[in-house]
């Protein structure tokens, strides 16, 4: 299970750097359907003033390139119209044995797995997570690139956008680079949708004797929110300990997640988790393995950096093989 967990994050890591250096971050930013409609139902005299939009990645979406408006270009705001047959100012193209040291060689691979999934989360901080998820303020004709549902591609003014264009299209882009840009502030923390986290630190891990022993742990969090303050993950969690006086000791423990954020002030949200699953333990020396049913849950706070990106600090109290043991840990949410 460790080798296909390893070979599974080796995968994600080489997605995620294929999408760090083939999807570097872009000047085209998506606007959404439903962002679009409101819009189009704004006054066209004030619809430039705050729009929504989300940066993207270079290779995903390259409309064609459109002149480039400035702060003295006329405005006209006659309604533009594109039929489903994709009419309108359309500029073309669409886009055997048990090992003596098995726990030992398993906390090796604990560390190797760990050190991944730590080189995946970089690699999102940098891609998604900072990416410009906000409001800017654009000249009334920046250019608007639309994409109806067939393919087809057309041009609009953002003054001249009106709601039947809007409903036409499946798409729509801006380029900071095609107008006057002003960026007007990010959305604040947006958990809904699929979420990676990882937290490293220390925890106490049960041993085959009794008691418990101090070692390295490291959570691994892939899941989904579906409101803000309320998601699942699957949890993965992978530790242990390599002591030249005794023997070595590996944990590992596979739950699923109930994360819950009521709390927030400012930029710091605080909430609770509760989790139930399955742990496994090795330990080299009495050749005892053991599995066994885990409970537990704690808390949570994390520092919100982008509307993507948040700090977390994690606290936990988890109950397994007869022991209960804790663990404090740090990284980063990625949403």
């Amino acid at each position: 299970m460790y080798t296909t967990l390893r070979r599974a994050l080796i995968s994600c890591l080489v997605l995620g750097l294929s999408l760090g250096s083939a999807g570097c971050l872009t000047g085209t930013h998506a606007i959404s359907k439903q962002e679009l409609i409101r819009l189009s139902n704004t006054s066209a005299k004030q619809r430039h003033q705050q729009v929504q939009v989300v940066q993207g990645f270079s290779g995903a979406e390259d409309p064609p390139e459109a002149r480039p408006v400035g702060s003295n270009t006329t405005v006209v705001y006659a309604p533009v119209f594109i039929d489903g047959g994709g009419g309108g100012r359309s500029y073309g193209g669409r886009p055997g044995l048990r090992p003596k040291n098995l726990a030992a060689q398993k906390v090796d691979d604990a560390k190797a797995a760990l050190v991944i999934a730590a080189l995946l989360a970089t690699v999102l901080v940098f891609t998604e997570g900072i990416r410009y998820d906000g409001w800017v303020e654009l000249h009334p004709m920046h250019p608007v690139h639309l994409y109806g549902y067939d393919g087809s591609y057309a041009q609009v003014p953002l003054a001249q956008l009106s709601p039947e264009t809007a409903e036409w299209a499946a798409k729509a882009f801006v380029r900071d680079t095609e107008g006057p840009w002003k960026q007007l502030g990010r959305r604040p923390l947006d958990r809904v949708g699929m979420t990676y986290g990882f937290t490293f630190g220390r925890a106490d891990i049960p041993l085959d004797r009794g008691g418990t022993a101090n070692a390295f742990f490291g959570h691994i969090q892939i899941g989904g929110f579906w409101q803000n303050d309320l998601g699942l993950v699957v949890d993965i969690g992978l530790g242990g300990t390599e002591d030249d006086e005794e023997p070595a000791v590996f944990d590992s423990r596979y739950a699923l997640e109930l994360q819950y954020f009521p709390l927030a002030a400012g930029p710091v949200h605080a909430g609770v988790f509760g989790q139930v699953g399955l742990g496994a333990r090795f330990q080299d020396g009495s050749g005892r393995d053991t599995a066994s049913f885990i409970g537990g849950g704690g808390g949570l706070v994390q520092l919100e950096l982008t509307t993507r990106l948040a700090l977390m600090a994690r606290a936990g109290v988890v109950s397994a093989h007869g022991e209960t043991s804790s663990d404090l840990t740090l990284g980063v949410a990625i949403y």
